[in-house]
């Protein structure tokens, strides 16, 4: 397995498992990845333009994984005051401990 689909896969992991801050660096990586073979490859070759799309194709998924996230965590936090009117108020009681 080449260095550019190690890194697409944990990319592709931190973005599924939801690790915004590893998901972040990996990009990076591997943008940078992607740069350095396309380097490798001569000028006209139609390899270049396969590892353009396949980076292209990797971030359009991630952005849509991202998106499906936050609207599904909007959702939840939609739903905290409505299900904090069918609790129960719960009264704090204040305890003091002298020392």
């Amino acid at each position: 397995m080449d260095s550019l689909t190690r890194i697409e896969d944990r990319f592709r992991h931190a973005v599924e498992s939801r690790q915004y801050g590893d998901a972040d660096q990996l990009a990076l990586q591997y943008g940078e990845a992607a740069r350095q073979a396309v380097d490798l490859l001569p000028s006209g070759d139609p390899g270049r333009a396969q590892i353009a799309r396949r980076v292209l194709d990797t971030f359009e998924w991630a952005r849509l994984l991202l998106l499906i996230g936050r609207a599904f965590t909007a959702r939840e936090l939609r739903r905290i005051p409505f299900l904090n009117s069918y609790l129960p108020v719960v009264r704090r009681l204040g305890i003091r401990l002298d020392a």
